[in-house]
């Protein structure tokens, strides 16, 4: 029996991943260079102060928001659809 032993890759990848609102008073850095990498079967919770930028990063691991800067790269099975979404990657401005 051969069994390998390659981890499989993540479910969810965030490398070097940015978030810049623009808006009539000028930019609001939301979040700054935050990675993240979720293996298949993890659990992660996500914790932190109220406009700390949790509901932000979720947005951008659903695809509803888009980076302004670095990847967002993975496969999410969206909860009860069993549809899934394919992520647009978008690379960091060199």
């Amino acid at each position: 029996m051969d069994i390998s032993l390659t981890p499989a890759p993540p479910k969810v990848e965030l490398r070097h991943v940015d978030l810049r609102y623009f808006g009539l008073t000028g930019e609001t850095e939301a979040l700054t260079d935050i990675s993240l990498a979720v293996s298949p079967g993890e659990f992660v919770a996500i914790i932190g102060q109220s406009g700390c930028g949790k509901s932000t990063l979720l947005s951008l691991i659903s695809g509803i928001l888009q980076p302004t800067g670095g990847v967002c790269a993975g496969r999410l099975s969206c909860l009860g659809t069993g549809k899934t979404q394919r992520w647009k990657s978008l690379e960091r401005a060199a």
